[in-house]
């Protein structure tokens, strides 16, 4: 408290400053005639502050006796001030005041800073002589891992000493030269005020000796700040030669117990027993906030009665309403802060609970040897150290804002009134907010400690790991890689929501698509339709060794395994456990991406299968679709392969086949009737020439008798009578009717010829029609050369 009250007065730079230097004469103030002078009266200021600086060293009993004499002397003086001289006014005379008081106050504080000193003297004297006596632990290793525990917290709590030791002193250096620097700004007024005095007239000599008076004392104030200043950076550097020398000794037993700790299960136990005890004692403080809270409800319940009762008047007193109503508000203030301490409470019981846990997982990590369960338990504390410094920064939020809200509830506090209700009322609130803010900070506290604790533990969990043999690492090496594998196939890509009907009611689950699934159905997928296909090969080559239409059997086949994968895909996913829902959003995100693309292919699919099942074109039919004339080979899922008579294949889209006009010429039956004309000249005997066309077509293998083979007399053309040969043929793999209308007319023109019977050619008949002879002219060449 008094190295905290010393800190604080060093940095004052206005009034109202505790400190002291010795050697201080009361002959100094203004107004009163000094007694006989005394060598350290007549000393310059200087060498009065050299004296000053110079005390803290002497013998301390001589010093605290030489202080105590000078703040006799300095009380006698602040109390007997004489009235001031004409032309001195308020301002200077308050400035008289401040420093007087300085003097008093900071004789006061020397002593107690005196005796500050003298305890750190000795305390440093002790924390060296104990590093310097320690040979070891009475008790040999190995050592139990809560005495480990105990001298890292001790380490801790002297490296945070240590580090605001080092800060005030910071601040302290700085504010010291500051303060050296207004003492000689007050020596330069002290001398400025002497050569005042000097100058001076009869009339004004008297103010100005005051002044002068008063410049000497202002003067020693600022030597009391200095000097007081020097004394707390005095005391900063003992106490931080003591941390650091208690800080070297700690660190010296906990190099003498790493490597000789042994966690046994009698520390586990004992370390749960103190976890068990402590839950007690917060739960113990919850009960007692709780009985708090209901004896406040309790009160809140009588003033509610009894503003009821008031209301009930017929003129209610206003001033009775208001300081019920004011008092039911700091009730509900109150009840606010103690619910929120009584969940602190809790709280920390609760974790207090879990620390139990999380000590078994401690010992798991130092003791098993099986490295999933070592894993397991690392990954647990380091999960509840994420989770525990998540709390902690949401504690310091809360610590914020409870001191905001005391700052405020501080500043109307100091703006009432005294006696009045107004500050009775401000009072409470505060006391209320104070405790907010102390239950605020021990929640903090208390997070960060368990949060160090968390941490320290997991960073020994790797440091352990690192120290042992290379067997083990690359034990520790392989779970960590399946493990990884298995976090990798166990990812969620996304989740689906799956309704089912159970008992009349809709029950939804929700299902996660996970990577392992999403690749186990794939492998399942590609298995089932390997062996399909393989099946689907076998017995589609035995198909078609016994005769059948190689085309049209590829084309069940490939229709098949269509169907089959699309059946195997369905069962994939019912027996991955993945759910249809999952296409919704695959359909939807197609339709979007792929849009109206999509459409095609879905139209082709189904027009195919509609074709299939019509069997309206079927492979090896003839059609005639969009000009294009030709074979049918293959009917696939999206198109259907039309070769034609010159031997090049036509894809033609499954659709056209149901919206355009097709012509099927092998609908019904395979009969094609074809023609072949031929003109003959004039005068040929026609029937016998129509008996020759029908005796060719009788004669050739692929024109059928049935039906028969006729001719007709078609017309008496410009060049020829035209005679038209009608026959029917039955079109096949290698029957084509152009072919056999080839083969007839080589027949029609052998048997013509030796029948003698003239095919005709074209013929035209010029026709000459002239009113007058024609004129002939023989014209010779012209002469060579």
């Amino acid at each position: 408290m008094v190295r905290r009250w010393l800190t604080v007065v060093a940095c004052l730079a206005a009034v109202s400053a505790t400190a002291q230097v010795p050697g201080l004469p009361p002959g100094i103030v203004p107004g009163r005639s000094p007694p006989k002078a005394t060598p350290a009266a007549e000393a310059p200021a200087t060498q009065q502050a050299a004296q000053a600086a110079a005390s803290a060293a002497d013998a301390p009993e001589a010093a605290r006796a030489r202080i105590q004499r000078q703040l006799a002397d300095a009380r006698a003086v602040r109390d007997a001030i004489a009235p001031a001289p004409p032309g001195i006014g308020p301002a200077e005379i308050a400035r008289q005041r401040d420093a007087l008081d300085i003097i008093v106050y900071g004789t006061e504080g020397q002593l107690r800073a005196l005796a500050q000193l003298e305890k750190s003297r000795v305390r440093l004297g002790a924390v060296r002589d104990a590093g310097r006596n320690w040979k070891g632990f009475t008790e040999p290793p190995p050592y139990s891992i809560r005495k480990l525990d105990a001298l890292r917290d001790a380490g801790d709590a002297v490296r945070v000493r240590l580090a605001g030791q080092h800060a005030a002193l910071g601040h302290l250096k700085p504010e010291t030269q500051r303060l050296q620097d207004e003492v000689q700004r007050a020596e330069e007024a002290q001398r400025r005020a002497d050569e005042a005095v000097e100058q001076a007239g009869a009339e004004g000599r008297e103010a100005a000796r005051w002044r002068r008076e008063l410049a000497a004392t202002e003067l020693k104030a600022a030597i009391v700040r200095a000097s007081l200043a020097r004394m707390a950076g005095d005391l900063q550097a003992l106490d931080i030669d003591a941390s650091q020398a208690e800080l070297d000794l700690v660190e010296r037993q906990l190099a003498a117990v790493r490597g000789h700790v042994q966690f046994t299960a009698d520390d586990l136990k004992a370390a749960q027993q103190d976890l068990a005890a402590k839950a007690a004692e917060l739960l113990r403080q919850q009960a007692a906030v709780r009985k708090e809270i209901e004896e406040r409800l309790r009160r809140r319940n009588d003033d509610l009665r009894t503003r009821e009762r008031l209301l009930a008047m017929a003129a209610p007193p206003a001033a009775e309403l208001a300081a019920v109503g004011a008092k039911i508000d700091r009730t509900d203030l109150w009840l606010e802060v103690l619910r929120t301490e009584d969940e602190y409470r809790g709280s920390f019981a609760s974790l207090a609970g879990e620390a139990a846990k999380y000590w078994t997982d401690r010992y798991a990590i130092a003791t098993s040897a099986d490295v999933l369960v070592r894993r397991d338990a690392v990954e647990k504390l380091r999960n509840a150290a994420v989770a525990v410094d998540r709390w902690r920064r949401y504690a310091e939020t809360s610590l914020h804002q409870a001191r905001a809200r005391l700052m405020e509830a501080e500043t109307k506090l100091a703006s009432a009134g005294s006696g009045d209700s107004a500050r009775e009322d401000a009072d409470d609130r505060a006391a209320a907010l104070r405790r907010l803010v102390m239950a605020n900070d021990q929640q903090r506290e208390f997070l960060a400690e368990a949060g160090r604790q968390l941490d320290r533990w997991v960073n020994d969990a790797g440091a352990a790991a690192s120290s042992r043999d290379w067997r083990e690492r690359l034990a520790d090496g392989w779970v960590t890689l399946r493990e990884s594998l298995r976090a990798v196939w166990n990812f969620e890509l996304f989740a689906v929501e799956d309704t089912a009907v159970i008992d009349g009611q809709t029950v939804v689950t929700s299902r996660g698509v996970t990577i392992g699934k999403s690749i186990g159905a794939l492998l399942l997928f590609v298995l089932g339709y390997g062996l399909v296909a393989a099946i689907a090969r076998a017995v589609a080559g035995r198909l078609i060794a016994k005769g059948h239409d190689p085309a049209r059997v590829r084309t069940v086949k490939r229709w098949a395994l269509a169907i089959s994968a699309l059946a195997l895909a369905l069962l994939t996913l019912n027996v991955a456990r993945i759910p249809f829902t999952v296409f919704a959003f695959l359909g939807g995100a197609l339709a979007i991406g792929v849009g109206f693309g999509m459409q095609t292919i879905i139209k082709n699919l189904i027009s195919g299968m509609i074709v299939l099942a019509e069997r309206r074109i079927q492979i090896g039919d003839i059609v005639d679709v969009d000009g294009i004339n030709g074979t049918v080979t293959t009917v696939d899922l999206r198109s259907t392969t039309v070769r034609s008579f010159e031997g090049l294949e036509t894809m033609v889209p499954n659709s056209m086949l149901l919206e355009n006009k097709v012509t099927n010429w092998t609908l019904s039956d395979r009969k094609v009737r074809r023609t072949v004309k031929v003109g003959v000249a004039y005068g040929t005997p026609m029937r016998d020439a129509a008996e020759l066309l029908e005796a060719c077509a009788r004669r050739h293998g692929n024109v059928l008798g049935d039906p028969a083979p006729y001719v007709i007399f078609e017309d008496f053309a410009d060049s020829a009578q035209l005679l038209v040969l009608h026959f029917w043929v039955e079109l096949g793999p290698k029957v084509s009717g152009t072919q056999v209308a080839s083969d007839l007319r080589f027949m029609i023109e052998k048997q013509f010829a030796e029948a003698g019977i003239s095919i005709a050619y074209p013929q035209r008949d010029l026709h000459l029609y002239t009113a007058r002879p024609l004129q002939v002219e023989v014209v010779e060449p012209p002469a060579p050369g």
